[in-house]
This record gives C-alpha cells, sequence and structure tokens, in this order.
C-alpha cells in the first residue's frame, strides 16, 4: 500500500480485516501508520513519484505482492512500474493513458463527447481573454486539469468564474504557475442532487461490483466534499449506471472506480462530472455496505477468478463529523437543518476515522488536532 490519509487507512482497514498482510509505504505523520493492520515498510519525506517509485520498491523485487496506490499521481507512478518489478509486484490498473485520459478533465470531457455520455460543457482556457464575451459568469467555473496539484497550491478543487470578474490578472498568475484549467458548466442543484456510483472491473472488461451512493452534505458548499451520505439502491440511479456500463468497456478500464455524476433539473439527466481510477476517500463504507472493492482488485491482480457481488445495504449512513459540522452548523444558523434532524442521521452513522476494532488512528488525528490548535491559539 502506497500512500496516505483516509484512502490509505481506509485501504488497510479493507485488507486488513480480510487477514491480508498489509505493508504500508507512507509519510512520518500519516495517521494510517497507526492502524493495528499497518505493518511499517518505508517511511519517507514524502511519497513516490513516477520518477522515483521504482526505486523505492526495488526493495521489494525478491517478493510477490499486489501494489495499491491511493492517489492519482500514485496511480499513474504504479502504472509506470518498470517491467522486472511489474511482473513481480501485481496491480489491478488501466493503462497509464487510460489513467491519466480520466485524471485530466479536458481530455475526460472529450472522451465522453466521443462515447455520447451526458456532461457539462467544458472548453480549454489558455489565456485570460478567453473568458471575454461570457454574459453570465456565474453559469461557469475554472477547475483545473490536474486537482491534486491545484489544491496543493490554492486549497479548493474550483473557482467560481464570477470571482475573476474585473481581475484577469488571478487567472494570469495561475496559468504562469504552470496550471492548466478549463472552463466548466456549473450544473445547479443541492448538494442531493449528487450521486456516485462505484465498483470494480476485472481485467477480462467486466464489471464484477456496484455500489450507489447519494451525498446528502458537502463542505465546502460548492466545491467541497461530502461531509455525510446514504447508500442508495442502484435502480434510484439507472440512467446513471448505465451511461457506466457503457463508458467504462469502450476505453478499456480495468480496476477500482469512484463516478460522480450530478443529476440535472434542467433537462433530467445525470451528468458525469468526476472520475476517480483508483480507491477513492470513502472506500471503507463501500465495504461496511458489503461491497469491498479491495478484495475484488487483489483477487483481480493475482489472476485468480473475481466473483461478482450483486447486492450490497442499502439506507446505510456515513458522515464525517469534521466536514459535517462545519457544514451543518451554518445550514442551523439559516434555519434550513434542526440540531433533532442533525442528532437522528449521525446516530449509529459510520465515519471515516473512528471504528471500534481499530481506533488509534482515530485518537491520534484528534490529539494531532487539539494540539495543533492550542498551539496556535497560544503561540
Amino acid at each position: 500500500m502506497i500512500g496516505s490519509g483516509l484512502t490509505a487507512l481506509g485501504l488497510v482497514r479493507c485488507l486488513g480485516r480480510l487477514k491480508i498482510p498489509v505493508y504500508h509505504i507512507t509519510t512520518q505523520g500519516d495517521f494510517a501508520r497507526f492502524s493495528r493492520w499497518h505493518k511499517s515498510v518505508i517511511t519517507l519525506d514524502s511519497l513516490p513519484t513516477s520518477n522515483s517509485i521504482n526505486y523505492v520498491l526495488k526493495r521489494f523485487q525478491n517478493q510477490c505482492g499486489v501494489v495499491f496506490p491511493s492517489s492519482d499521481e500514485l496511480a499513474i507512478a504504479t502504472a509506470s512500474l518498470t517491467s522486472d518489478l511489474s511482473t513481480i509486484l501485481k496491480s489491478s490498473l488501466a493503462p497509464k493513458d487510460c489513467i491519466i485520459s480520466l485524471i485530466d478533465k479536458l481530455i475526460l470531457s472529450k472522451l465522453l463527447k466521443k462515447y455520447n455520455i451526458p456532461h457539462p460543457i467544458t472548453t480549454s482556457i489558455e489565456k485570460p481573454d478567453d473568458i471575454n464575451g461570457l454574459d453570465f459568469l456565474n453559469k461557469y467555473f475554472l477547475k483545473p486539469r490536474d486537482s491534486q496539484k491545484f489544491i496543493r497550491e490554492y486549497g479548493v478543487k474550483a473557482l467560481h468564474l464570477e470571482n475573476f470578474r474585473g481581475n484577469k490578472n488571478k487567472i494570469e498568475q495561475i496559468l504562469k504557475s504552470g496550471h492548466q484549467i478549463i472552463l466548466q458548466e456549473y450544473v445547479p442543484g443541492p448538494a442531493t442532487n449528487h450521486f456516485f456510483v462505484d465498483g470494480f472491473m476485472d481485467r477480462f472488461g467486466n464489471i464484477r461490483a456496484f455500489f450507489a451512493r447519494q451525498r446528502i452534505r458537502m463542505y465546502p458548499r460548492d466545491f467541497g466534499n461530502s461531509s455525510c451520505m446514504i447508500s442508495i439502491p442502484l435502480g434510484e440511479i439507472e440512467s446513471a449506471v448505465s451511461h457506466v456500463r457503457k463508458f467504462l468497456p469502450a476505453i478499456k478500464y480495468r480496476g477500482i472506480f469512484s463516478i460522480e455524476f450530478k443529476y440535472d433539473d434542467r433537462d433530467k439527466q445525470y451528468k458525469l462530472i468526476e472520475i476517480n481510477a483508483r480507491p477513492w476517500w470513502y472506500i471503507e463504507f463501500a465495504a461496511y455496505c458489503g461491497v469491498n472493492v479491495c478484495k475484488l482488485a487483489y483477487e483481480d491482480a493475482l489472476g485468480l477468478d473475481v466473483k461478482p457481488i450483486l447486492s450490497y445495504k442499502v439506507g446505510k449512513r456515513f458522515v464525517y463529523p469534521y466536514y459535517d459540522f462545519a457544514c451543518s452548523s451554518r445550514l442551523v444558523r439559516e434555519r434550513k437543518l434542526t440540531l433533532l434532524n442533525l442528532a437522528q442521521f449521525w446516530w449509529r452513522a459510520k465515519t471515516p476515522m473512528f471504528c471500534l476494532d481499530d481506533p488509534l488512528p482515530s485518537l491520534y488525528n484528534s490529539y494531532k488536532s487539539v494540539s495543533g490548535y492550542l498551539r496556535r491559539r497560544f503561540r
């Protein structure tokens, strides 16, 4: 397992509970290191890249294993392993070019157009003047072609185009800093219009598992992450599922996937927003509901028979308290949510950090958060 954070913790738990030894390459401050199933191998100052991953994994060339990356960059790096390593350290991933085409938002939009999959209007921004002539700036937003690099520098996934009204220098600064950006139509609607189709496709092009969930709240408000959600039947979003059945085989995909749709009330269509071509933040929630895609990826990488998962638990609730408290407190002040409704949803909801059979990562993360706050407060 290569990576850190929530995705890494979910992977360690999903595999560890199956009694599969998990050897974890991560960074020093990662809370996933405190999982009961974590076996420390290498602790690095920074995670490997496409240029360094072969060097890092050379020490395992006399052993057999399955490699699980936990981010876009690590997925590309894993798909770039040299032939001498890839024959020993297996993975269940799409080819490198396929992964890049799904991560790059402009290339993805062209693929979606080619295969007639509904998606928001998307165009490239090469210079600040490219936004000239747009009368309704609130209908569009700026989005990076590479989300992870953009988030590290700006701390957000996207920016409203209205923010740049009368100040195109900001766009020029973003472009000069090396970021490639696109202009994308903003699909209106509340957080509950966001749906996710997760699952797994094996090496033969067969989708062996589906898992559907609906977003209830998100933080930050427009371009944030889900703070609470609920598992739903596939039948509720059959149109979105049919798009996945059509698109993934067409591009010869392989591996774990998580695909975000937003329902557009204007034309009654599910618009494909984004594809995670690797494990995602809340992968443990899918396993909790009965869809352990990590198990399927492990079997597929080793060339074993991958049995399909045909059902899962619906109506299960998930809450990330840290984000949902920030989101809910605003809604309570605006009288759009009551404390009673909030408590009812939180009651017995699954969380990404704390669980009774593996409490240390949550305790360590809480300690870091509190101590960090106190240091800033009394500095």
